[in-house]
């Protein structure tokens, strides 16, 4: 058993290995601009070597959550190029609809938000938002965390009323829903006082800020798409 155990372990060191030098080899093509060459090693290799993995519907998600942890380590060439890939294997493979081809748009356009790219991220997250809205629901957890996120991309514009009115939208959302999702509720209520704040409407920061339980806005933290589905 102690083998057994051990193979395993085994086997997933070199999935792990395997997997890192496909990534590092797609980004240091993506950033030397062969893109066409990027994807077609993606096409070929990557996600053949996935699909053995994951689920077939999965291998989107797969390679959306590789995207996001590179970018979190600092590498965001390399996951540019492997949300890209997420989204368009996602979208040729089991179709825009899917719950994991609308993570992985998502995880793109969040990328591009995050590296300054503004108005590349904007339609990706609007349309990863209108999608979640139409498969999941408008109060569901990964719904409202797109939501939250396009709110933010529309605040780093300078777009204040784009942000209000969609933030306020969730917030009626949130109050007309049957399910009781109390904390959603108080993040976006702390969103909105701090958006007010940005704005220089101190006075309906006040009004809003009046609604959470404590003065504390943990929940409002500025990182966005972190939204519990509760």
């Amino acid at each position: 058993m102690l083998a057994s155990v051990r193979d395993q372990g085994e086997t997933l060191k070199q999935v792990r290995e395997h997997i890192e030098r496909l990534i590092s080899t797609i980004g240091q093509l993506w950033a030397e601009g062969k893109k066409e060459e990027a994807m077609a090693l993606m096409e070929t290799e990557c996600e053949p070597f996935l699909a053995s993995i994951f689920l077939k519907d999965r291998v989107a998600f797969g390679l959306a959550g590789f995207a996001q942890r590179l970018q979190e380590e600092g590498k965001p060439l390399v996951a540019e190029a492997l949300a890209t890939a997420a989204v368009q294997i996602g979208k040729t493979r089991v179709g825009e609809r899917k719950q994991y081809t609308i993570w992985a748009m998502y995880v793109l356009g969040n990328i591009h938000r995050l590296q300054g790219r503004l108005e590349e991220a904007e339609p990706v997250l609007v349309r990863a938002c209108e999608l979640a809205r139409e498969v999941r629901g408008a109060t569901d957890g990964h719904t409202l965390g797109c939501v939250d996120t396009l709110a933010q991309l529309y605040r780093d514009q300078g777009r204040f009323q784009d942000a209000e009115s969609t933030l306020l939208e969730a917030n009626r959302n949130l109050e007309s829903t049957s399910e009781s999702k109390p904390r959603v509720t108080l993040r976006f209520i702390g969103l909105l006082a701090k958006l007010y704040d940005d704005w220089g409407k101190p006075e309906k920061a006040a009004e809003w800020r009046a609604k959470l339980p404590t003065e504390q806005e943990a929940v409002a933290s500025d990182r966005p798409g972190q939204t519990s589905s509760e």
